[in-house]
């Protein structure tokens, strides 16, 4: 047998350590418990990345519904998130034709109405802002639902609503049906301008009277199941298109004209930031439902919801698209879909950035950190929790994620993608 040198050995053991302090790549959730068992540092499946690039780290944020109803409440939910080194929020500031901000256009939303001297998307950017004594500045990008205005269930919409003054803008199938068999959700039909014109004034309002960093629009498509066969927006279909029927909901032209109308409020908006101030970064949450396996054109969001958010990205029209990538990654169908939704949206990112949107509350605290350990083995620029009040399906605190992520993917601080000029 060979004599091994000492200069042989000096070289196996530097080679040896390294490979300990190194990245450590742990087995995925069908390898066996043996090899789980090999590692304890991380969950499994989970991969910590050795630098932190710049990357968005954000959470949906619903204040009354997650009793945060006091600046105190507030002030605290923002530290926690800012100390596990979270870099966006995005409150609720529009949902269901109610403002969850001081309005002069539309109503609060009851039961849950903010105190005449309580504004809490104010305090949620004062805590956010707040960089004294080493905090992080935090984004805070208001979040908006656009076409989903009302649900019947809430009982009667409150004095100033807009469903109340303007009826003829709502939405509906053909022929006409409950949704869900439940009492309706009413939805501002995007075939209706005024329908955009609406939610144009409302994201300039917020603009204009708050120090925002964003804009995110939620529910920008048509309600799912064959909606959009308002009596306004077929008038105008016919005298655009020049077709005399009312068509089906798979015929091609119908399907590309209600896109159009979608992408119309979505440009209407992109222009108002821009005139309010250029630097007001414009997100989307999009759908992906189902597998995606057969090409975009054949997905529902596509042609179920009209919802052509690659055309956005290719454009410009947005800065962020938050795929809601919502999956029980616990089920094997589940995670590859997660994962061929992902790569799809960051290969059709164009002029955009992606961030995952991840259905925390689908899952445990390890499965939500191996959607994030993809994301970034991907390249994703980042992504966002849904929601602050609903971390996981395993019923612990909303500490227990923040921590474990603070412990794992998000070790350092990372700012978040700087802005483009328009």
């Amino acid at each position: 047998m060979k004599k091994i040198s000492l200069v042989s050995i000096l070289i196996l053991a530097f080679f040896m350590t390294y490979c300990k302090v190194g990245r450590t790549v742990l087995p995925a959730n069908n390898q066996s418990e043996n090899a789980k068992q090999e590692t304890t540092k991380e969950p499994a499946g989970i991969v910590a990345p050795k630098v932190y690039p710049s990357e968005y780290r954000g959470v949906w944020l619903m204040p009354f519904m997650e009793d945060l109803n006091s600046k105190e409440a507030i002030t605290n939910a923002i530290k926690e998130l800012k100390e596990s080194n979270f870099n966006l929020v995005l409150p609720v500031a529009f949902r269901r034709g109610c403002a969850y901000y001081n309005s002069e256009i539309a109503p609060s939303f009851p039961p849950n109405s903010p105190k005449p001297d309580f504004d809490p998307l104010a305090e949620i950017i004062s805590a956010a802002h707040n960089t004294s004594n080493g905090q992080i500045y935090m984004e805070v990008h208001p979040w908006i639902v656009v076409t989903a205005i009302w649900y019947e269930e809430d009982g009667i919409s409150p004095k100033g609503h807009i469903l109340s003054q303007h009826p003829e803008w709502d939405t509906s199938f053909d022929p006409p049906k409950t949704y869900d068999g439940k009492k309706w959700f009413h939805h501002l039909d995007p075939g209706v301008p005024q329908s955009g014109d609406y939610i144009t004034m409302i994201c300039e309002e917020i603009a204009t009277k708050y120090n925002i960093d964003g804009i995110n629009l939620d529910y920008i498509r048509y309600l799912e199941g064959g909606t959009g066969y308002n009596k306004i927006a077929l008038e105008r279909y016919f005298k655009e298109t020049g077709k005399t029927e009312k068509p089906k909901t798979n015929d091609s032209d119908w399907i590309k004209w209600r896109q159009e109308q979608v992408t119309s409020i979505v440009k209407k908006v992109r222009q108002k930031l821009n005139q309010i101030d250029s630097q007001i970064i414009l997100s989307a949450c999009t759908i992906d439902w189902g597998s995606i396996s057969n090409g975009f054109e054949n997905t529902r969001t596509y042609n179920d919801v009209a919802q052509d958010c690659v055309l956005w990205c290719k454009e410009g029209l947005i800065d962020l698209n938050m795929p809601m990538n919502y999956r029980d990654y616990s089920n094997l169908t589940k995670q590859k879909e997660f994962e061929e939704w992902t790569k799809f949206a960051i290969n059709n990112s164009g002029k955009a950035k992606v961030l995952n949107g991840l259905g925390a509350y689908l899952n445990t605290i390890d499965d939500t950190l191996r959607q994030v350990s993809l994301t970034q083995e991907l390249k994703g620029q980042g992504i966002v929790i849904f929601r602050w009040g609903a971390c996981n399906k395993e019923t612990l605190p909303n500490q227990a994620l923040f921590k474990k992520l603070k412990e794992t993917m998000f070790k350092n601080p990372a700012s978040g993608i700087k802005r483009r000029k328009f």
